[in-house]
């Protein structure tokens, strides 16, 4: 079976792509893509990945020949990215393969419904404010402004009111003759002031003359246990002159004081050197079946599962000399043998025969 996967022409932005799959028909319209990502073994479903099959409609489709041509969307194509090990299933038939690494995510779509439809809330009116006016008074009841300003004052309420005046003159003159003690105390308040500036115009200034000495910069911390134990990266890569295997022994020992990026930098350097304990130490990193407890567990240095790459990775420690990757090889082909897509019928021609 011949699949080819490609961006969509039509669609320049993104989100889009043309699955052309020879010797399939299309069963039904719309065609449903049932799409399973065999990594996390979760199929995809209109609200993502989920545990049971289902398919979602392609967005075309076409007969040329003996061959089906599909358009998916971004309800697909979003949901992937590059290099994803995944089957597609369509019309009774499925391929497994990588999703290619040049079809990028589009925009998403929008959603109908999203946008009005419920009609706009009218705006209430302000309620109208009428003042009014005052209602005319009867002339006959309207008062005269001269009304009770010829009223008669009484003798004995001038006599009172005299009697006022003389006690006020009294109080004023007896005021005047009081000790004038709050400007007193308003001098004492502005001579204590003065002379609480003028002392720190005498001593403060000279204090704040003399510029304090720095504190010592604190000394950077280092990790006892990379001294004492040598685990930081560049003593291990000093290392690699003793042979990788030496240092691959040092490193499980350090365990979760190397990073997985420094342990992962560590082992491609041994890889590039051609050493037969590093390109097996990577085949196992790509085996599930597999396990480097140290490296993987408490460093956390993890690739997925690809026992493709697992096992060029395991021929390549062959031919370098080691005999550890034999059987590990051959447990990665038995395995290869269940596989349909082109990428493990490759390796399995090449290091399964």
């Amino acid at each position: 079976m011949v699949v080819d996967i490609r961006p969509d022409p039509k669609h320049p932005r993104g989100g889009f792509a043309e699955i052309t799959i020879e010797g399939a028909t299309a069963a039904s319209d719309p065609v449903g893509v049932a799409v399973y990502n065999s990594y996390q073994q979760k199929w995809l479903g209109p609200e993502g990945w989920q545990p049971n099959r289902a398919e979602l409609p392609a967005r075309g489709a076409t007969q040329d020949g003996g061959a089906l041509r599909l358009i998916v969307g971004p309800d697909i194509v979003n949901q992937l990215e590059e290099d994803t090990p995944v089957r597609i299933e369509v019309g009774g038939v499925g391929f497994d393969t990588y999703w290619p690494d040049d079809i990028n995510a589009g925009p998403d779509e929008a959603v109908v419904g999203d946008i009005g439809g419920t009609g706009a809330t009218p705006l209430a009116k302000k309620p109208m404010v009428v003042v009014a006016e005052p209602d005319p008074v009867p002339e006959d009841v309207m008062l005269d402004p001269s009304d009770g300003l010829e009223e008669e004052i009484a003798p004995d309420a001038l006599e009172d009111d005299a009697g006022d005046y003389e006690d006020w003159e009294d109080e004023e003159e007896e005021e005047e003759r009081r000790p004038r003690w709050r400007l007193l105390l308003i001098l004492l308040a502005l001579l204590a002031v003065a002379a609480i500036v003028a002392n720190y115009l005498l001593f403060g200034m000279e204090d704040a003359a003399q510029p304090e000495e720095p504190a010592p910069a604190p000394a950077p911390e280092t990790s006892r246990a990379a001294v004492a134990d040598g685990c930081d990266v560049g003593a291990l890569a000093s290392m690699q002159s003793q042979g990788f295997t030496a240092m691959a022994d040092k490193l499980r020992s350090c365990g979760s004081a190397v990073s997985p990026d420094g342990a992962l930098g560590l082992v491609e350097q041994g890889a590039a050197a051609n050493d037969a304990d590093a390109l097996n130490l990577f085949g196992a990193l790509y085996d599930i079946g597999v396990t480097e407890k140290e490296i993987e567990g408490t460093i956390g240095l993890t690739f997925a599962d690809d026992p493709a790459r697992a096992a060029d990775y395991y021929a390549r420690a062959i031919n370098a000399g080691s005999t550890q990757a034999q059987s590990r090889l051959q447990a990665v082909c038995r395995r290869l043998l269940l596989k349909t897509d082109t990428l493990s019928a490759s390796a399995r021609e090449d290091h399964c025969q």
